[in-house]
């Protein structure tokens, strides 16, 4: 997802004459924390991240734009939906805090790159591991914990046909 945060730039020694994007787009970074702590469901893996942000290009100079990257990542498309919204929503209010004009405030594009995330079907899972246990012995095979990683494999279950997949790692 990237927001473009825009503003008023100028001269850094008149600040009061800038509406500074880099202000609010550290505005905008502290509050999306508040995302998975407030708004998120205990339990409900949701992960939010700014992974970039650019801005300037000198020190004296407030910029008119700032650009920040981020990454979401959940585990059911419902909460996706709800963290994406609270994401727009919470960009708009801190531009609308900070007085800008509408004309102005942050664009909030969500990525193309969107992979979903994986879900093992539990028949087939249960099934597998009966197998593996058998093959390599009880003590060999474990579950593991779900995690917040992108694997472009759980495309694969979201088909029409909705196949059932299973993820299994070799090694620790």
């Amino acid at each position: 997802m990237d927001i473009t945060v825009r503003g008023i730039g100028g001269h850094g020694a008149y600040p009061q004459k800038t509406k500074d994007p880099v202000l609010l787009a550290a505005e905008i970074i502290v509050a999306l924390q508040t995302i998975v702590s407030r708004e998120t469901r205990p339990g409900d893996p949701v992960v939010v991240t700014v992974g970039t942000i650019h801005g300037g290009t000198k020190n004296n100079i407030i910029p008119d734009e700032v650009k920040l990257q981020l990454t979401v990542r959940t585990y059911s498309d419902e909460s996706r939906k709800q963290t994406l919204a609270a994401i727009k929503r919470i960009a708009h209010g801190c531009g609308v805090t900070a007085g800008l004009p509408e004309e102005l405030m942050p664009i909030v594009k969500p990525g193309e790159d969107y992979t979903p995330s994986l879900y093992n079907d539990p028949k087939l899972t249960e099934r597998v591991a009966g197998i593996f246990k058998a093959k390599f012995g009880e003590t060999q095979v474990t579950t593991k914990l779900p995690g917040t990683g992108a694997e472009d494999f759980s495309r694969y279950g979201r088909t029409a046909d909705k196949i059932p997949i299973f993820m299994f790692n070799v090694g620790p």
